[in-house]
């Protein structure tokens, strides 16, 4: 934990905040050096009106960048003597923050190359903060990912199945219990990020990605296997 001192015309103000402990810019484990702090106030009886921001800039000592993150704080103590105190609510974001993407096995490029895309503009929006966006982004990965897929095993009924449903072309094209089961289950969780009332309470964004990963393992499984069995039966 970090507490910092802001003097301003009106009083002393003491912040406590916990430092940032990956690095938005080349993604190590750190502990990084405290560099400045400022606090987003001009005038201290806005405190009464709810969370304030506060900003504090670091040095990663892994790459060497500067980094700032922004907190939500909240007061939790006023001393008779004018001095404030405040407290972490909440880290907000780290910036400039660049996307880690996922690498993907170049069968799954191939196959897809739309999911891929999608999923790392999602990622890209979860970096960004834009939270309300990137699950319904997501949702639309998977639904590129299925349905190539299905025109895979089923060239012949491409048009039928990127104009069907996606959960109707998990029921008629999709044997594969695995893969059908975690995409079910994804599409539900995706679903839930597209609508204004979540039916599955209990899980979130990262439920939805660890399935999505999860249909994208089992997927490539059966792509490798194509391949071994295409290489028996030419021998």
């Amino acid at each position: 934990m970090i507490t910092n001192q802001h003097i301003s015309n009106f009083s002393s103000t003491y912040v406590t905040f916990q430092e940032p402990k990956i690095c938005p810019i080349c993604f190590h484990a750190i502990e990084p050096k405290f560099l400045y702090n400022r606090l987003h106030i001009e005038e201290l009886q806005e405190v009464y009106e709810g969370p304030l921001l506060f900003s504090a800039f670091f040095e990663c000592p892994s790459c060497k960048s500067g980094f700032l993150s922004t907190y939500e704080i909240i007061l939790e103590d006023e001393t008779s003597s004018g001095s404030y105190f405040f407290k972490e609510h909440k880290l907000c974001y780290s910036a400039p923050s660049i996307p880690n993407h996922t690498l993907f096995d170049t069968k799954i490029s191939t196959l897809s190359s739309n999911f891929v895309e999608t999923y790392h503009q999602s990622q890209s929006a979860e970096v960004y903060n834009l939270n309300q966006i990137a699950g319904m982004g997501y949702r639309k990965a998977l639904e590129f990912l299925i349905k190539d897929y299905c025109v895979y095993k089923n060239s012949s009924d491409c048009d039928k199945i990127y104009n069907m449903l996606l959960a109707q072309c998990i029921n008629t094209y999709i044997d594969d219990s695995k893969i059908k089961n975690l995409a079910k289950v994804s599409i539900w969780l995706g679903n839930d990020e597209t609508h204004y009332i979540k039916k599955f309470e209990d899980k979130d964004i990262n439920d939805l990605k660890r399935f999505i990963d999860t249909t994208v393992y089992f997927i490539l499984y059966n792509l490798n296997a194509d391949e071994a069995n295409n290489i028996v039966n030419s021998q």
